[in-house]
């Protein structure tokens, strides 16, 4: 049992509390609720694969599951263990845009046929606002909103204050209501996928960080602290944690932190998905009062680059006064579990996937926290360019060189690719996969 604390007036207190909260010990909300267990995976790596995908994340799990069901041999390699990073450190809220690549029928259709219980469900996500700018926006957003996609709906404060069940901040002007808006547990979802794949033939090693990447012109090598696997292809899918294998990456892929927070159990009710303007706080509501919450990136000043995942005071006391401010008639459940993440960015926001040198070594990465909706998708269409050799005109839409004017000695990529590491020898292979019969 962890001790449940509040806001400022705890951590002013007793800095042995915030050790406490801080610790390794003390893991997000969705890594002990819920019934999950850590997923019994293989002992060792398979020595020779046809893909090797480096990063046990959501990106990571479905794309090891859309290559094992197509019968290509996968190896999964996981530096510590599945879900560990941005994937299970989020709110586990689910707002599909109008892109293809962000569909909840598909995400129904998998998680019905490998009969997995991940909470995906339609609750609707209301993001309200305090600025009139912002507000103004929102109407003219409702406004202008196709119909071939699902509808939105601007609410005034009272309208507001029906859907959360408690008097808001005076502060509140009104909100924007997205029925369609659902939510999921991303660590149920992940570990089911990863399941799903374990079940089709892919082999997924935990406790393998990865130290290298090196070509020798026929194949690819990975080198682990205790294993070398070789491949036809290597797909890096670790979030900002990819400029350690591609330190040219870091003119484009960026480390985004994120604080988040649960509070114990409250009062019951419907669950919901919320957000300040466009997420500078979101919060869930769970059926059993729980409340995971996280935001004010803008006030996270610490240095990130070195990835780690400590715990910020400032940004903490923030997202607590914050709901107690703006959920002015409710009584809150005490704080009990605080937490950091670290996600990635790229300068338009928008994600990097494709080759970075023809087709031997790929990249997926620069969701920006949001890789939950479009996940699946992204990764079948993925895992097709890789076996067939030909991407989608979506991921096309994605690809690195986009950016060639911020790093234009990205490839190509000859041997070893980690800081310290010599490159020689010749550049990665094109040829596409084929299924194993």
């Amino acid at each position: 049992m962890f001790e449940t604390i509040t806001a400022a007036t705890d951590r002013g207190s007793s800095a042995s509390r915030w050790r406490r909260l801080t610790s390794p010990g003390n893991r997000p909300y969705w890594m002990v609720t819920g019934g999950v267990k850590r997923l019994r995976t293989d002992k060792d790596p398979l020595r020779t694969v046809d893909v090797v995908v480096v990063g046990g994340g959501i990106v990571g799990a479905c794309l090891a599951y859309w290559l094992a069901k197509s019968g290509t041999s996968v190896q999964l390699l996981e530096a510590r263990e599945l879900a560990f990073g941005a994937t299970g450190r989020n709110a586990g809220l689910f707002l599909p845009g109008s892109s293809a690549l962000e569909d909840p029928d598909l995400v129904e259709a998998v998680l019905a046929e490998e009969d997995i219980d991940a909470g995906f469900s339609k609750v609707g996500h209301l993001a309200l606002t305090k600025s009139p700018e912002m507000w103004r926006r929102i109407v003219g957003e409702v406004e202008r909103r196709p119909n071939n996609v699902p509808p939105l709906e601007a609410l005034d404060r009272a309208g507001c204050e029906k859907l959360v069940g408690t008097a808001l901040s005076p502060a509140i002007l009104g909100g924007r209501w997205y029925a369609a808006g659902r939510v999921i547990n991303p660590v149920r979802l992940t570990l089911g996928i990863a399941q799903s794949a374990l079940r089709h033939g892919a082999s997924i090693a935990q406790g393998e960080p990865v130290r290298s990447v090196a070509s020798n012109g026929a194949s690819l090598t990975v080198r682990t602290d205790r294993h070398a696997i070789s491949a036809a292809k290597i797909v890096l899918a670790c979030n900002a944690w990819t400029v350690a294998l591609v330190p040219e990456l870091a003119t484009i892929l960026h480390a985004v932190p994120a604080q988040m927070l649960s509070t114990a159990p409250g009062a019951p009710g419907q669950a919901r998905g919320f957000a300040l303007d466009w997420g500078t706080v979101y919060w869930r509501r769970l059926p059993n009062g729980t409340i995971v919450a996280g935001g004010f990136r803008e006030l996270d000043r610490d240095d990130h680059s070195a990835y780690g995942l400590a715990v910020n005071p400032v940004v903490q006391d923030a997202l607590a006064s914050f709901l107690a401010d703006t959920l002015a008639g409710a009584i809150l459940p005490p704080v009990s579990r605080r937490w950091a993440a670290v996600m990635d960015g790229t300068p338009d926001a928008r994600p990097i996937v494709g080759p970075l040198h023809e087709a031997g070594l790929w990249v997926v990465a620069g969701l920006g926290g949001h890789g939950l909706p479009p996940a699946l998708a992204l990764t079948r269409d993925v895992a097709t360019a890789l076996i067939h050799g030909r991407a989608s005109r979506q991921l096309e839409a994605f690809r690195i060189s986009r950016f060639e004017h911020l790093a234009a000695n990205i490839g190509p990529y000859p041997n070893a690719i980690a800081p310290g590491r010599p490159r020689t020898g010749s550049g990665f292979g094109t040829a596409s996969l084929k299924p194993r019969k």
